[in-house]
């Protein structure tokens, strides 16, 4: 800690404004540590909505075009095409 004034601070000025600053960098940590949880939170439910859509398609064909849609729009591609043997799809 400095002052622009000489022996503007005391030891107890120091202490105090000293733990505010850490109190304030566990603050700022804390909101970076529940921003990062959210945007995990986020991708895990659209997995798991994904996934619950793939596990309801009635054949490949539905699997791969949802797989396709999906990837689509979750990387936000202008297309997606998914190719298996002779069966091949665009979204």
């Amino acid at each position: 800690m400095q002052h622009n004034i000489v022996n503007g601070l005391d030891e107890e000025d120091a202490a105090l404004l000293g733990s505010i600053a850490n109190q304030v960098a566990v603050a700022v940590q804390n909101a970076r540590m529940f921003s990062a949880s959210q945007r995990q939170l986020e991708r895990e439910t659209q997995l798991n909505i994904i996934g619950q859509r793939i596990r309801a398609a009635g054949t490949i064909e539905d699997v791969l075009e949802i797989a396709a849609r999906e990837l689509s729009r979750t990387l936000r591609a202008e297309r997606a095409s998914i190719q298996v043997g002779g069966i091949s799809l665009e979204d």
